[in-house]
């Protein structure tokens, strides 16, 4: 058995352990020495004739298997998932360690498929994809050296290089093709698949953060983070710090022990000033302090996001100003998102942001507070009562209500655990987050502080919307993408007015919201190229089309207003195509000639064959005599260049 195959089989176990680690269903600890096992199974081979060496393994198996029946049998079904996958990845490790010389890998390329088939539907970002890329690659060239092996005891090196490169060819015609197919037949994203999103994860489907009109309080599914962008925040007037990170869409009002939803009758009694329309933009009263231009990069658009102190809002012209309705909370609603894409600008709306601490009260009747004080009898549970009795531990009972409010924010922030929906040890329900057996996201802090405060007759809502803290200096703008999709409460003072009080731990939003380095730019680009990919539709189809069909111009266009940049490009071009030659090189005279000879005579090489016992071959064959002729010329010429001293 060669290196090149000894190698070929480690690889392929190890991308399997990567596939797992990808889906982000096994945690590191679990990984760790499955990773160290798989690398150091290649010293291990003088072993595996013992068998005390094998009967070690084989009850690493037994044990393995017996530890994770008992983690289900604990933990029911919620790490179902977890478990099947380590148990596959510990099973691939342990036939590549006791894989003797005389046996066949069949069966851990069969369990290798079926592993890097699994993970497939839960993971299709651009890491997983270049994985699986070598991963094609590296299983194609393993079962070919495999064949091999049956066939000769020991393969010669220059064997097994030549079967490398046949395989590195096969696998780039066959991505090739597929990449065709790809591009001229693009999937229907509507139809259904073969197996049921509610089949691929065990807390149901992945999804991606994003904004949301209503908040849901179950068992939530697995989330990614995007780094798609969804607005860009340029500054018109003032400084980036002045800017509010809280960018509201919809205020949450209602609650059930399910969900927190918009109020459809919050017309009638909101405590918001209300905007008055005025030359086609929208006003309240207030100084400003600064002034934004949002360039909405989203294709549906339901909602214009803008901050609690905003006091004036124009759409542009060629975005429909009519089709936003601002709402008397606040918000503005639009409904443009119906338009196609192709027909749609930019959109694009200026938003003037008053001076802090310039909140207009509205007053009106005791009652139109009541459905910010009015609660669920069901969210009062036991671990609502602990809670806030145990944020309250220590406060002056003289302290105002902003105090109160205070403490509670500040107790949630630094006493619960902030966890991604999906995350092993995410809260179920909120009375499991509120007694603090399990983390959870923004919208389950949101959810306990506004429950904590209600109980105490303070009025408050939820917000959604956008964090906008990642500040680009290269755009001079406030990058908000679809990650950074939040959700916190307004509270209501009642000489202030509304103001924002966010639970969720700074350290945790820091984390997903901060400035990208240059290299996690980098990534996130090629994350948003490869969603294009992935993505790629009908629409997609016509758009590249079109981009296809205008390159000619668009190059020539290129010519004609910058030629210095373009005859750079074509310069740096020219000199990649000139060096890669130069480092290449071609092959020699005789060579070319030789082969030139072998395709005239309708010969095919063997790997394993020399010149002069090709040459003997075809002897045995029909071969025209004047293509025999130039063979053996073309022979004698190659040997004379291949062995001469």
């Amino acid at each position: 058995m060669s290196s090149t195959y000894r190698s070929s089989l480690v690889l392929l176990v190890l991308l399997n352990v990567v596939f797992i680690h990808i889906t982000g269903a096994v945690e590191l600890v679990w990984l760790l020495p499955l990773y160290i096992l798989t690398a150091t199974a290649v010293f291990t081979r003088p072993l595996r004739d013992n068998k005390i060496y094998r009967l070690i393994w084989n009850l690493g198996v037994l044990a393995t298997f017996t530890v994770l029946v008992i983690d289900a049998s604990t933990s029911g079904i919620a790490h179902l998932l977890e478990d099947g996958l380590i148990l596959a990845v510990f099973c691939q490790v342990h036939l590549l360690n006791v894989l003797q010389k005389d046996q066949k890998p069949d069966l851990l390329f069969f369990n290798s498929f079926l592993i890097a088939l699994v993970t497939s539907f839960f993971s299709q970002d651009l890491i997983y994809s270049l994985a699986f890329l070598v991963y094609a690659l590296v299983f194609l060239v393993s079962i070919q050296l495999s064949n091999l092996s049956d066939q000769q005891h020991e393969i010669r090196t220059q064997v097994a290089n030549a079967v490398l490169r046949d395989g590195i060819k096969r696998a780039v015609i066959v991505m090739g093709l597929t990449a065709m197919v790809f591009m001229f037949c693009p999937r229907d994203f509507d139809r259904e698949g073969l197996v049921r999103d509610q089949m691929l994860w065990n807390r149901g489907p992945q999804q991606t953060a994003d904004f949301s009109e209503e908040v849901r309080l179950g068992r939530s599914a697995q989330t990614t983070l995007s780094n798609r962008v969804a607005m860009e925040i340029h500054i018109l007037q003032g400084a980036p710090h002045e800017i509010p990170q809280h960018w509201r869409g919809a205020t949450l009002s209602m609650q059930n022990s399910q969900r927190w939803y918009v109020d459809s009758a919050q017309d009638y009694h909101e405590l918001d000033e209300r905007w008055r329309p005025t030359s086609g933009k929208w006003q309240r009263q207030g100084e400003m302090r600064s002034r934004v231009r949002v360039e909405y990069q989203k294709t549906e658009v339901r909602r214009l996001f803008n901050p609690l102190g905003s006091i004036e809002l124009k759409v542009h012209p060629q975005n429909h100003p009519e089709l936003a309705v601002p709402q008397s909370d606040g918000t503005v609603r639009y409904s443009g998102f119906n338009f196609p894409s192709k027909e749609r600008p930019l959109l694009s709306y200026e938003v003037s942001i008053k001076e802090p601490n310039q909140q207009k009260v509205i007053t009106r009747h005791p009652f139109q507070l009541e459905q910010y004080r009015r609660q669920d009898p069901k969210m009062e549970s036991a671990a609502a009562t602990e809670l806030l009795s145990k944020a309250l531990t220590g406060l002056d009972p003289k302290a105002s209500e902003g105090e109160l409010v205070e403490r509670c924010r500040w107790y949630l922030s630094t006493s619960l655990d902030y966890l991604l929906p999906g995350e092993r040890g995410s809260a179920e329900n909120l009375s499991e987050f509120m007694s603090g057996e399990a983390g959870g996201h923004c919208e389950y802090f949101a959810s306990a502080l506004a429950v904590i405060l209600r109980m105490r007759r303070i009025p408050c809502r939820m917000v959604t919307g956008y964090l906008a803290e990642e500040w680009n200096e290269d755009f001079s703008a406030l990058i908000v993408r679809d990650k950074h999709a939040h959700a916190w409460l307004e509270v209501h003072d009642s000489e202030t007015g509304w103001y924002t009080v966010d639970p969720s731990p700074p350290a945790a939003l820091e984390g997903d919201n901060g400035d990208q380095s240059n290299l996690a730019a980098i990534l996130a680009a090629l994350e948003e190229w490869w969603k294009g990919v992935t993505q790629f539709d009908a629409d997609s189809q016509g758009a590249f089309t079109v981009w296809l069909v205008n390159l000619p111009g668009n190059i020539l266009a290129e010519f004609r207003l910058r030629p210095l940049r373009a005859c750079g490009w074509v310069l740096l071009v020219l000199t990649i195509i000139y060096l890669r030659r130069r480092l290449r090189g071609g092959p020699p005279p005789e060579l070319r000639e030789y082969l030139r000879a072998l395709r005239r005579a309708g010969l095919e090489r063997r790997v394993e064959e020399t010149p002069r016992e090709l040459l003997a071959r075809a002897l045995t064959e029909e071969v025209r005599p004047e293509e025999m002729e130039l063979l053996a010329s073309a022979t004698a010429a190659h040997e004379t260049l291949r062995y001469r001293k």
